[in-house]
């Protein structure tokens, strides 16, 4: 009995350690992302140029920060897909509530 008590502390701590390092990973990779649309908005704001090659610089750069958006994301789940597998061979489970 206290073997499975063992396994299953270690699972649950294997599983909250995976999950705090994920947030973190996500928090770092949201603020980065931020802070280059800022960046961008900024320096096309800055740069001398009309109003409506402005509308058309910034247009561009959104679409192309969304498109970059979606690829994180995309690998975000595909690393959280990869370590669920990986956590439930090790622990030999294959249910993870």
């Amino acid at each position: 009995m206290k073997i499975l008590s063992s396994i299953n502390k270690t699972k649950t701590s294997i599983q909250t350690k995976k999950t705090k390092e994920m947030t973190t990973n996500g928090k770092i990779i949201g603020a980065l992302l931020v802070g280059a649309a800022a960046g961008a908005v900024l320096g096309l704001l800055f740069a001398p140029s009309k109003g409506s090659d402005l509308r058309q610089k910034i247009k561009d750069s959104t679409g192309d920060l969304v498109d970059e958006l979606s690829d994180k994301i995309k690998e975000g789940k595909d690393a959280l897909s990869g370590l669920k597998e990986r956590v439930m061979s090790e622990t030999g489970n294959n249910k993870m509530s």
